[in-house]
């Protein structure tokens, strides 16, 4: 019996570490909407925040909804659409995977510049209101991992005709970030294996 167990438990370790992940998912509050006959912009960026100093976390899906919940934008490997690049860098950053202990951001002016969001189909997109939903695989400990948000007003001034810039900074916050659970149906589900 000694044996076949022994030979069991090493077999455990030889395992995918990704059969190990949990999946987190986070919701948050966002904006982005042009403002004040266009002289002002407001825009978001979402926090990815590890603070596990072992494993990194996978965003495997960004999905932005706006006032009415029409997808605005819907990126990652669990859609098999590349997220967009933080251009704040040199080179530019994938958020991809966060590494151990790093704290990663897009903007969502990395996704729309300083212009308005684009209309959805079958409504109008309005930004003033909307939110943000992050899936994350998690290797170890998944309440290592947290998503915030951060808010900001700044000025929009255009550099040359239809071509727009961000000027000072009017006003910035923090934004409401809540995990999502399961529900009973997915619990049951003994493929689904989100955070409770």
């Amino acid at each position: 019996m000694r044996p076949v167990m022994g030979f069991l438990l090493g077999g455990l370790l030889f395992l995918p570490t990704a059969v190990w992940a949990k999946t987190v998912k986070t919701r948050c509050s966002s904006a982005h909407s042009v403002r004040l006959n266009g002289m002002e912009l407001r825009s978001t960026s979402v926090i990815f925040n590890n603070g596990d100093l072992d494993n990194s976390t996978t965003i495997q899906r960004l999905t932005i909804r706006d006032f009415f919940g029409n997808v605005v934008h819907d990126s990652g490997p669990a859609l098999g659409v590349l997220h967009p690049l933080n251009t704040d860098f040199d080179p530019d950053v994938d958020i991809t995977v966060i590494p151990p202990g790093a704290t990663f951001y897009i903007r969502t002016n990395h996704i729309w510049g300083n212009n308005p969001i684009p209309i959805a189909l079958g409504g109008n997109s309005v930004g003033q209101s909307m939110s943000v939903t992050v899936e994350a695989s998690k290797e170890g400990n998944p309440n290592l991992f947290v998503v915030g948000v951060r808010p900001r007003t700044r000025e929009r001034i255009e550099v040359s005709p239809g071509n727009f810039a961000e000027g000072k900074e009017a006003s910035t916050n923090d934004g409401i970030c809540f995990k999502v659970h399961r529900s009973k149906e997915q619990r049951e589900d003994p493929g689904d294996d989100s955070v409770e």
